[in-house]
């Protein structure tokens, strides 16, 4: 599995979450949604401390990124990449896997 946060999406978390002391930016599981690999169960976001992370990300200006080993199920062994979509001005999430996009 692999974390990948383009620059634009980097940009956005900075400006809209912000950086707490010793937190990162955390992608978990949320119940009672949809996403491209689990049915009722989607991506939310939390700036919260790492405990046992998986996997992470460090932006070039040291935004840590990260997603828990309680959340590796949610996955099903798909890479996450966070891009950005301009027309809506948000984060964009990808689910890959063999380098094919789910979305």
């Amino acid at each position: 599995m692999e974390l990948i946060v383009e620059d634009k999406a980097v940009k956005w978390f900075e400006e809209e979450v912000g950086r707490a002391e010793g937190a990162g930016i955390r992608f978990k599981t949320m119940i009672y949604g949809s996403s491209p690999v689990q049915d009722s169960f989607a991506l939310q976001v939390e700036p919260t401390e790492p405990h046992s992370p998986i996997v992470t990300f460090t932006s070039d200006n040291g935004l840590l990124f990260f997603i828990e080993k309680d959340d590796e199920w949610f996955f099903k062994e798909h890479d996450l990449v966070v891009s950005f979509n301009n027309e809506l001005n948000e984060p964009k999430y990808i689910y890959r896997k063999d380098g094919v996009d789910l979305n």
